[in-house]
């Protein structure tokens, strides 16, 4: 379409707009620009940009000439687009009736179709049969090339953010890690210090039972700091796990034996089942220290665990004093607690495994007053069974049996 006297105008204007796509700042922008130069420069009325997403080829830009109808997404298996995006090649179809691929979606006659790299797929039509030449091919993979430089720019820099981002956490964890040890770590030091004192003085094997708590509680902080420290949000690998088979061994070993676990039905759901053993267990604990409150009886507090009513995550809630609404945001970050023996990590590691398999976190009053921890968005779950007309599950009670309520497992 572009005749040959305005060929060396067309060279100079495609410079230009390659300079010009170096200013874009989204890809959607790249090919939004790309296609209006193909109109304006190349004389290419009828144009649209498909990248790729997922197998399929959404549109990213289309010209202003094209009916809504005109284009349509399609697969990377349909089509010449899909043929020039799998084979990396571009093509100049001069018949659209004779080409068994094309699956036009107008009256066009002829078509160009060039590849942007891996990221999609360039094309041209025309009503007419015999509308593009060789000219039109090599200005409009000049095109294109720019197209896709710009789009690895942009990918580029997405990733540099990405990294830049990763460090900034890393050096977020990094300086919790100091802040705790030159503060955090000074307190249990100074009482062991202290008892050490009075140890040698005395005698009294009770001054060093106190000393003894005071190394137990700086082994739980440097504990919790070194799984903030090292883990964050990665994962390992993931598996098929269901809730019973990740919550009843958390359940054994978080030193529960004051409280009762009901679980109510059951889930299969992926996920890393170390880093959910954390999750589990750091919830578990942190009910029993912070949920029954000065006055409360231990062995009166239940911790249900259940999936919620939409199907697409889980809760862990117990009937305990339940966090006020002004501290629910407070309590997730590392080092805040309440509790005067607490590390105040236990709930930061929570968010950092949901965060980890990309779940929400949502903290909420439960139907006993207590706390409640709903995990949302995991498009994975698939109930495994439900609870029974009353509401009950299975039951572990604090004496370590499982009792079966009429509930899945």
């Amino acid at each position: 379409m572009t005749a040959a006297a305005d060929r060396p105008h067309a060279l100079k204007a495609l410079n230009t707009v390659a300079t010009e796509l170096k200013d874009c700042e989204t890809p959607e922008e790249v090919c939004e620009r790309t296609v209006d130069a193909a109109e304006r420069i190349l004389d290419f009325d009828l144009c649209v940009i498909n990248l790729e997403e997922d197998g399929r080829l959404p549109i990213a830009a289309v010209s202003s000439g094209v009916p809504p109808d005109g284009a349509t997404p399609m697969s990377v298996e349909e089509g010449i687009v899909g043929r020039a995006y799998r084979s990396g090649e571009a093509y100049v179809v001069d018949d659209i009736d004779e080409e068994p691929d094309a699956n036009p979606q107008g009256p066009y006659g002829s078509a160009l179709t060039i590849p942007i790299g891996d990221y999609g797929v360039f094309q041209a039509v025309s009503e007419e049969t015999h509308g593009f030449d060789e000219s039109d091919l090599e200005l409009g993979e000049l095109l294109v090339a720019h197209c896709s430089s710009a789009l690895d720019r942009l990918e580029r820099e997405a990733e540099i953010r990405e990294h830049v981002h990763k460090l900034e956490r890393q050096n977020d964890r990094l300086e919790e890690f100091a802040d705790v040890v030159s503060h955090d770590l000074r307190n249990p030091l100074s009482v062991l210090e202290g008892y050490l004192e009075l140890a040698r003085e005395t005698g009294d094997p009770e001054h060093f039972d106190r000393c003894e708590e005071a190394v137990e509680r700086m082994h739980r902080l440097i504990d919790g700091l070194l799984t903030l420290a090292r883990q964050g949000e990665s994962l390992g690998e993931t598996e098929e796990l269901s809730l019973a088979s990740v919550v009843e061994p958390c359940w054994r070993t978080a030193d529960t034996d004051a409280a009762d676990l009901v679980l109510e039905g059951d889930a299969t759901l992926s996920g890393d089942p170390e880093r959910l053993r954390q999750l589990f267990e750091n919830l578990f604990r942190n009910a029993v220290e912070h949920g029954t409150g000065e006055e409360g009886a231990p062995n009166d507090l239940t911790i249900r665990v259940g999936v919620l009513p939409d199907g697409a995550g889980f809760y862990v809630e117990d009937d305990g004093v339940g966090i006020p609404p002004a501290e629910r945001s407070d309590v997730l970050e590392p080092g805040y607690t309440t509790n005067e023996g607490g590390t105040g990590f236990g709930l930061g590691i929570v968010k950092g495994v949901a965060d980890a398999h990309g779940w929400t976190l949502r903290i909420d009053e439960s139907e006993g007053g207590g706390a409640r921890f709903e995990f949302h968005g995991i498009e994975s779950l698939r109930s495994d069974g439900a609870a029974d007309e009353n509401g009950t599950g299975r039951e572990e009670k604090s004496g370590g049996g499982v009792e079966t309520n009429g509930g899945a497992a």
